[in-house]
């Protein structure tokens, strides 16, 4: 791809996504009474910012080629703050390896904006290999908790054997109640 082919063709990736995000999202006419469903899904793996999915450079992306594939934007914990709607998502890429990222809106139904970077996860000394399902709750201490999943290499121990704390765990069968 030339250079100007190149530059074409960014100037329509943001115009198509800035066209999505500022879609406005109506109510579908099917409804409960209880709560109304929207014509749209508010987020996206689209929504995504694109200077995640694409490095813009010419010289080390000539034919623009997205560097980091996103799969989904699901899963989400939603609150209200400060006026805004925040949905903190849990974030898939190709690869299936999740990460958690907040998007903003003025109104909660449309016009969700991904903050320019994803969520830090501190590491332990063993580490996640991917994080989901977040859930957010603003307490009277004032502090915004979130409570997560989280995967770790665990398993099998190297000689076959469990790890420690599960030798003594019992299982169960499933009950139904």
């Amino acid at each position: 791809m030339k250079q100007a082919e190149f530059r074409k063709r960014v100037q329509e990736l943001l115009r198509e996504h800035e066209k999505l995000i500022t879609r406005k999202n109506v109510k579908a006419k099917s409804g409960n009474g209880v709560y109304d469903r929207y014509a749209n899904p508010v987020l996206t793996a689209e929504h995504t910012p694109l200077f995640w999915r694409y490095d813009f450079e010419y010289k080390s992306n000539p034919h623009l080629m997205e560097r980091i594939g996103v799969n989904a934007a699901f899963n989400a914990g939603a609150m209200e703050y400060d006026g805004k709607y925040l949905v903190l998502a849990r974030v898939e890429g190709v690869d299936r390896k999740s990460f958690l990222a907040v998007a903003e809106s003025p109104n909660g139904v449309d016009n969700f904006r991904f903050w320019d970077y994803p969520i830090v996860m501190p590491e332990t000394n063993e580490p996640d290999t991917n994080v989901y399902d977040i859930r957010v709750v603003r307490h009277e201490d004032g502090w915004i908790y979130g409570l997560f999943c989280t995967e770790r290499k665990t398993g099998r121990c190297r000689n076959g054997t469990r790890p420690r704390r599960w030798r003594n765990a019992e299982l169960h069968e499933p009950r139904t109640w």
